[in-house]
């Protein structure tokens, strides 16, 4: 460590500062300054620029007291106590051969005795201009933070806004104008002012900007350039400035500033050429947002659009990489391998799409940018393990000539050979229908022939005959073989009817007062209601009779051994989006029809009585679509209701 006391023994060396070091001094600072005995007021030293406002040297300066180089000294005397100093004072110079100025001096104690002072003098013009450059200097770090703005903003019309508050803070002028080059109609269109409405003209003529490629300060007196300096002079501005917008290959616009003061001068067109540019920089960037989000739009649209397609095709759909591994999958392929999206993502291509059929060749032409289409009798399996037949097509897409993704379009064919099955089927009932209409109109003739021959031979046989019940036993098979023909020929026939209007509630009211007799044998009472007194339908009086007999049987077979209740409501209907009905409600206690059974019930040949034909509800039904009506059942234990709608006359009659 050092010791301090060591320092403190060497004797100090005393420095003291001569003339030409405080004349040094002196010329560092920016104004003229003088050294001064505040005693006596004799002028010590000066710095160059003292010297230079006053026009003597130094040496002439030391002979000299202060008070001579001022016109009013004696008026405006520097009297301070010592420590103190004076404020700024006005005061009229006189320097040697020049005209007097006024200026401002100040008087700044140096010493502790105040004998030694310090005189600065800057003349008042000196003090405006910098002044003037202060508030320039403000207006323009104000127009600075205001051009940083301009990027803020949401449009181009507030960013232009912004611009021209920039160019109004940084120029001081009373008035700015944007005009903006309008290709279509060959002219300069104001989009953005500052200032006094209706000054200058809403539109310029496209020469102006021609005539105006570079920045140009127009006053009066000088000659008119362009239409605005015209419009300029009627508006009564002492100065205009305007700069072009854009390349100077591509000039967009013009950037015009005027005034009624000379604050804008040849030394604002720098900064007004950086406004310039500046307006053309946001110009350019709003238009490239514009064209940017114009193109996200469309690209989102097109994005929907193709969601929507690939979400909504019933064909699966399969992305995947030139290295085959899925990229994604459609809700169809989904379904129709039994993989999730998130399952699929990123797996090979043969642990999701297995099937006994190989697709190298038609994905190796598929890297080599050539699809293939419609491969048929393919077999794939279902996540399950439930195959099924598909048909494939494989598409290649191509980024710069190089394959980047090949989607798989898989298509389950397992409905189309169920149709195809389905229709081979109809077709062949429809055959065997027909032969059975030709078989049922050829056998009736021999059973006629035959149930003659056995009513002869009943006829000639004596009454304790012990064939008699053998032919009646026959006769009775004759009957119904000739009653089951009648009915499959019933069922074969075409239906076209000749329509009439029926009253509904007269037609079934007359069906029950036939089958009294049997209701009341079988202890079944019958409650018939109606809604109204008429409701008529137009129909074919012995067809629907056919359909409500059919049905009134079938109830009474189905309570024959109980007993119970047949109720009959008619009742006018309207399905929603459907004309008004007419329905027919048949109801019985019976013990009901089994859901497993219900389906099946209008199927030719399938009976729930053992004794039936099961033709009896096929040909109700198809007798009742002929009327552009329906028939459909309703069931639970202990109850059995038949619902038959059809159109009201009424409504038929509009038709």
């Amino acid at each position: 460590m050092v010791n301090r006391q060591f320092f403190e023994s060497i004797p100090q060396p005393r420095f003291k500062p001569g003339l030409p070091e405080i004349e040094g001094m002196l010329e560092l600072y920016p104004d003229a300054t003088f050294l001064i005995d505040y005693s006596n007021w004799r002028i010590l030293t000066a710095n160059a620029k003292a010297v230079e406002l006053v026009s003597y040297t130094r040496s002439e300066l030391q002979r000299i007291k202060l008070p001579a180089l001022f016109k009013d000294w004696e008026d405006n005397r520097l009297i301070i106590q010592p420590g103190s100093d004076a404020e700024s004072n006005r005061l009229t110079l006189s320097p040697r051969n020049k005209t007097s100025i006024e200026v401002r001096v100040r008087l700044i104690h140096i010493s502790s005795s105040g004998k030694w002072a310090l005189l600065r003098i800057i003349p008042c013009g000196v003090l405006q201009q910098r002044e003037l450059e202060q508030q320039s200097t403000i207006r323009l770090a104000d127009g600075v933070k205001k051009i940083s703005q301009a990027l803020q903003k949401t449009s181009l019309e507030e960013a232009l806004q912004t611009i021209l508050s920039a160019a109004q803070a940084i120029s001081g002028a009373i008035f700015l104008s944007i005009y903006q080059a309008n290709g279509k109609d060959l002219e300069l269109c104001q989009v953005a002012q500052i200032g006094p409405p209706d000054i200058l003209p809403e539109k310029l003529p496209a020469q102006d900007l021609g005539h105006l490629r570079t920045p140009t300060h127009w006053v009066p007196g000088k000659r008119p350039l362009a239409s605005i300096h015209q419009s300029a002079r009627n508006a009564g501005f002492s100065s205009l400035a305007t700069v072009p917008i854009g390349q100077s290959h591509a000039l967009i616009g013009l950037l015009i500033v005027g005034s009624n003061n000379s604050l804008i001068t040849e030394t604002s067109l720098p900064y007004l050429q950086l406004l310039g540019d500046a307006i053309n920089a946001i110009i350019q960037y709003f238009s490239h947002t514009t064209n940017l989000e114009t193109a996200l739009e469309n690209q989102r649209f097109s994005e929907i659009i193709q969601s929507t397609v690939i979400n909504s095709i019933p064909d699966g759909i399969i992305i995947v990489a030139p290295d085959l591994m899925i990229k994604s999958i459609n809700p169809a392929a989904e379904r129709i391998l039994g993989y999730t999206q998130e399952e699929a993502q990123s797996k090979p291509l043969n642990q999701i799409l297995i099937g006994k059929d190989n697709l190298s060749d038609p994905l190796a032409l598929a890297l080599d940018g050539v699809p293939s289409t419609n491969l048929e009798d393919l077999r794939f399996y279902h996540r399950s393990g439930a195959g099924f037949p598909a048909k494939i097509s494989t598409f290649p897409v191509m980024v710069d000539d190089m394959v980047e993704n090949i989607v798989i379009l898989i298509q389950d064919m397992s409905q189309q050979e169920q149709l195809l099955a389905h229709t081979q089927a109809l077709e062949k009932r429809a055959a065997l229908g027909e032969i059975t209409a030709i078989f049922a109109h050829e056998v009736r003739n021999p059973i006629n022939g035959i149930s003659t021959g056995l009513q002869l031979m009943a006829y000639n046989q004596n009454k304790d005959d012990p064939n008699s019940e053998l032919i009646n036993r026959m006769q009775q098979d004759c009957d119904r073989l000739a009653e089951l023909m009648r009915t499959v020929l019933s069922y074969s026939r075409p239906y076209e009817y000749e329509l009439e209007t029926i009253d509904v509630g007269q037609l079934l009211s007359r069906i029950l007062d036939r089958n009294q007799p049997r209701l009341a044998s079988a202890n079944i009472q019958q409650n018939f209601q109606t809604e109204k007194e008429t409701n008529l339908i137009r129909g074919n009086r012995r067809a629907l009779e056919q359909v409500f007999t059919n049905l009134i049987d079938n109830a009474i077979l189905a309570m024959k051994d109980t007993g119970g209740t047949l109720a009959v409501k008619i009742q006018a209907v309207q399905p929603e989006g459907q004309t008004r009905m007419i329905e027919a409600s048949i109801a019985d206690t019976g013990p009901g029809i089994p859901k497993e059974k219900l389906e099946h019930i209008f199927q030719p040949f399938y009976s729930t009585n053992p004794g039936g034909t099961g033709l009896g509800l096929a040909i109700s039904k198809h007798i009742i679509t002929a009327h552009k009506g329906v028939i459909f059942p309703s069931s639970y234990p202990g109850c059995t209701v038949f619902h038959v709608q059809l159109p009201e006359a009424v409504q038929l009659e509009k038709s």
